[in-house]
């Protein structure tokens, strides 16, 4: 097109030209007809002759070039024109076959066309709505409905608002976020915006029964925390209820069996005496296993120091007292270096003590006893801590009796205990987050298991790395 412009400037700079050329001889003719010789003469009839000629040439294909471009306009408006009916065509065919509720209205408010999805949350027909007012079919609400999802646009001309419909068909009242936009006017004249509806009802709805739901599990979460206050104290005052109440009966069995022993000792037979020294021993042992629960009820119910430790140090001093209390031992312990987990100190070197003097309890008989302390990092929230052993061991399918209180996998003549221990450490794992596990085998050794938290040292070190 722009070519073909230029040519029409040049044919007519050339028309122009010729033009004046065939002015300016004639004139000249006209005026010296007289002094010109009869080779003049003919000059310049030649050469107007020439730019006539040039002339009409010029402006032939000026015309010709005009209707040239003239075609060329009314082919360049007919494409335009199917473009845009094949855009309008594709834009009614996306808006009827959409799932999401739409309707195209004029600049008066009145709908021209309504796609199937919206017509079925109306609960009537597409044609039905044609030439009905938006505004009559739905009731604006003044403010955003509590609940309602965020609504993200991708152009700031969105106008975003919210309303109810009542269905006719069910009677059910509907909450729609409506979400009109400006058409351009090159689409189609018979319409100016479209209007998108999002249903909220159900949404809203699900909002309502979950915060429901989170007030009434925050309720019995409450209920429950009150309910273990309650146990809490009770446990204390039993506990406290055991340390006094049960000692002093405990203390004056055991003292005048004492006496009893010893001013009487002549008077009664071997029998008599070994059923005095049962109890005498029955007492003391009742005396150790109140002492046991009350230890054992105090891990429940400590208030939990929560810090990073250094596990291997912990373990080590440990090892200390333990060697102390069993002094004929020769145990090769091998406990790993740089061992760190966050806990409680206190509760953990109970948890400790008892396992490292239950590997040194059940290991006294075997010839070359091996005690190992290991840590595994499972990943950056947890570690795996064994402490294993090549004593007496276990069946292992008495294993879960192992962690509970009282429970003995060995007579009291082979192995002293009350069956306190392990119950003890799983309370003080439970109260750590992790989990605790035991493997074995008679005669061949017992295993350990247990997942403390990871030391915040080990979060840092896994986000450098």
């Amino acid at each position: 097109m722009r070519r073909l412009q230029r040519l029409m400037v040049a044919a007519r700079i050339a028309m122009s030209v010729a033009i004046v050329s065939a002015t300016v001889l004639a004139s000249v003719l006209f005026s010296r007809y007289e002094h010109l010789t009869l080779d003049g003469l003919q000059t310049i009839r030649m050469l107007i002759i020439i730019a006539g000629i040039m002339g009409l040439g010029a402006l032939t294909l000026s015309s010709r070039w005009a209707t040239r471009r003239d075609h060329l306009i009314a082919d360049a408006r007919y494409i335009a024109l199917r473009e845009e009916e094949q855009a309008n065509l594709r834009f009614q065919s996306a808006l009827e076959y959409s799932m999401v509720p739409k309707v195209l209205v004029d600049r008066d408010e009145f709908i021209t066309v309504a796609n199937p999805a919206f017509a079925s949350l109306v609960s009537r027909t597409p044609s039905e709505l044609i030439g009905s007012r938006i505004d009559q079919l739905m009731t604006t609400l003044p403010e955003e409905p509590a609940g309602a999802p965020p609504v993200t646009t991708l152009r700031e001309e969105v106008k975003v608002d919210y309303c109810t419909i009542t269905r006719p068909s069910d009677q059910s009242r509907r909450i729609l976020r409506r979400m009109t936009v400006m058409i351009p006017r090159s689409l189609n004249e018979s319409y100016s915006k479209i209007v998108q509806f999002d249903d909220l009802t159900g949404t809203l709805e699900d909002q309502r029964m979950l915060a429901n739901d989170k007030r009434i599990l925050k309720e019995r979460v409450e209920q429950r925390t009150r309910a273990l206050q309650i146990l809490n104290s009770e446990l204390e005052g039993f506990a406290y209820s055991v340390s006094h109440d049960l000692r002093g009966p405990l203390r004056a069995i055991d003292g005048f069996g004492q006496v009893l022993r010893h001013s009487a000792a002549d008077k009664l037979d071997p029998t008599e005496l070994q059923y005095l020294d049962r109890i005498i021993s029955a007492t003391q042992k009742m005396g150790e296993l109140i002492d046991s629960l009350l230890r054992m009820s105090r891990l429940s119910t400590a208030q939990l120091d929560m810090a990073d430790l250094d596990l291997t140090q912990l373990v080590n001093d440990v090892l200390l007292d333990v060697r102390t209390e069993h002094p004929g031992h020769p145990a090769d312990v091998k406990v790993d270096e740089g061992m760190r987990v966050r806990g409680d100190r206190v509760l953990l070197r109970n948890a400790f003590a008892n396992l490292i003097g239950n590997s040194f309890k059940f290991s006294r008989n075997t010839q070359q006893p091996q005690i190992e302390i290991r840590m595994v990092n499972r990943n950056r929230y947890w570690n795996e801590v064994t402490v294993s052993d090549n004593g007496a061991g276990f069946d292992q399918q008495y294993a879960e009796k192992l962690f509970r209180p009282f429970q003995r996998l060995h007579r009291s003549d082979e192995f002293e205990g009350h069956g306190i221990g392990l119950a003890s450490v799983k309370r003080v794992i439970d109260r750590h987050g992790g989990t605790l596990s035991a493997t074995g085998e008679p005669g061949q050794g017992a295993t350990i298991s247990m997942t403390l938290p990871a030391a915040s040292i080990n979060e840092s070190e896994s986000d450098s790395d």
